[in-house]
């Protein structure tokens, strides 16, 4: 059950009670006010394989200009389709993955979001995380300061493939809830959709709000189901190993979260949650999508309404993994002359990856036209969603993490953007630190200390 807004603005209040002239001076305080006080969002996306086959093929990627009047070089740039959004872009260019660069291979992945080194587990070449990202980190931090959404973060993916043999996770996963605890992306939409939308109901405008003190009625029958699982699981507790006991943890974390939503009435969102009028329950997209491009928009709009609904207020979406054998058939000859991993092994300059990951800027910046669509408080929902786009290499031909590319787009609620910020090797660690604070994180560090040394600089 959501506790429904008033159907009504804080001007109109106002009037209401007879204090529209008296206060309207300070209406526009309120509401900058309300503007500073609306949730903050983070959305990551992670585009593999990098942007170019070289290191001279980069500058298919930076944009040329100056700060404030930068543009692409080439209409068929890979940043092209984010031209259409530039006033709402930080892009950054410097950015270094030193930890990357000293493995040089596609088991790069899992340092990306969380800033510490790999360790290798196991006989064979399988490497995992020594940390947790960022993502959640903060989804972690919003708990303990009681911001919770109904979920604390979402999973989503477009192509992403699983484990294998050689590598393990290394090639496909970029969220850790901890060392060596990975959490692989859901590339159904359907799944998605159920996971979200299947018990769903959007705010009424109409609709009274609760009486003072009321808590809403439980539905016993569910509660009844989670007390017998939780017995269940206490007892298969006592008779497994150490791993299957941290699994098993993490079921009981999950089921308290559960009814915890049942006791607060918390099934449309979280306690507090605050969905945008724009909330509405999305179209289920029904059977499994085979086509990549239906699958992301299909993503791109589920992604849309978790946020503007406050189902979450975290999402990673990872599009292919590291490695890919996923073709892109709707490009040209050039981006469909190999696979996606093989278009970044294409020779110099190979236009194979240019045009797919020009195709992918396309798809952020539909995902940005979106967010910025959404009216919230004065501004939009894009102010106050930090979106980051992603690829773990620059060169991707020679695996080469020492040139990160990274775009930020919306945060203008704290960050200034519509600019390019010209930086000497920046530790990504520092980019995950100014994210976990645009997040109201307190916090000085983010991923490995050794090398994060602050925010990025100039952002705010």
């Amino acid at each position: 059950m959501i506790t429904p807004k008033f159907p009504c603005s804080r001007r109109s209040l106002l009037q209401g009670i007879g204090a529209g002239v008296a206060l309207s001076p300070f209406v526009p305080m309120l509401e900058a006010h309300a503007q500073s006080q609306a949730p903050r969002r983070l959305v990551v996306i992670w585009t593999p394989n990098g942007v170019a086959t070289s290191a001279a093929s980069l500058d298919r990627w930076k944009p040329v200009g100056g700060e404030w009047d930068f543009n692409v070089g080439n209409p068929k740039d890979v940043l092209a389709p984010l031209m259409e959004v530039k006033d709402s872009l930080v892009v950054l260019d410097g950015v270094t993955n030193v930890l990357g660069a000293k493995i040089a291979s596609h088991t790069i992945p899992p340092t990306l979001l969380t800033g510490f080194k790999l360790n290798q587990t196991g006989a064979k070449n399988t490497w995992t995380s020594t940390g947790p990202s960022i993502d959640q980190v903060i989804a972690k931090s919003l708990k303990d300061m009681g911001q919770t959404t109904r979920f604390p973060s979402l999973q989503m993916g477009v192509g992403a493939q699983g484990a294998d043999g050689e590598h393990g996770l290394a090639r496909s996963v970029v969220v850790f809830t901890g060392p060596g605890q990975p959490i692989q992306a859901e590339n159904k939409p359907s799944v998605i959709f159920r996971q979200l939308f299947a018990d769903f109901v959007p705010p009424s405008p109409t609709a009274s709000p609760p009486m003072p003190g009321v808590k809403p009625t439980v539905d016993r029958r569910k509660k009844s189901v989670i007390d017998q699982v939780r017995g269940d699981l206490a007892r298969l507790n006592s008779r497994v190993g150490k791993d299957d006991k941290i699994k098993i943890e993490r079921h009981l974390v999950s089921l308290a979260e559960l009814e915890h939503s049942l006791e607060t009435g918390s099934s449309g969102g979280g306690v507090g949650a605050q969905p945008v009028k724009a909330c509405a329950k999305p179209a289920d997209p029904g059977a499994p999508l085979t086509d990549l491009r239906p699958t992301m928009t299909a993503q791109m709009d589920l992604l849309t309404m978790a946020l503007a609904c406050d189902q979450t207020r975290i999402v990673t979406l990872q599009f292919l993994n590291s490695f890919s054998s996923m073709r892109m058939p709707f490009l040209s000859s050039a981006g469909n002359q190999s696979d996606h991993h093989g278009l970044s092994h294409g020779g110099a300059p190979s236009l194979g990856i240019i045009e797919a990951q020009n195709w992918m800027s396309g798809q952020v910046a539909a995902l940005i036209k979106k967010l910025k669509a959404i009216p919230e408080g004065s501004g939009t929902m894009l102010d106050n969603t930090a979106v980051m786009l992603i690829s773990e290499f620059g060169n991707g031909h020679e695996h080469d993490s020492s040139y990160l590319p990274v775009v930020l787009a919306g945060g203008s609620a704290q960050w200034k953007t519509g600019r390019v910020l010209r930086l000497n090797k920046l530790p990504h660690q520092n980019v995950l630190l100014s994210l976990a604070q645009f997040m109201r994180l307190n916090v000085s560090t983010a991923g490995d200390p050794n090398y994060c040394t602050g925010p990025v600089p100039g952002l705010v």
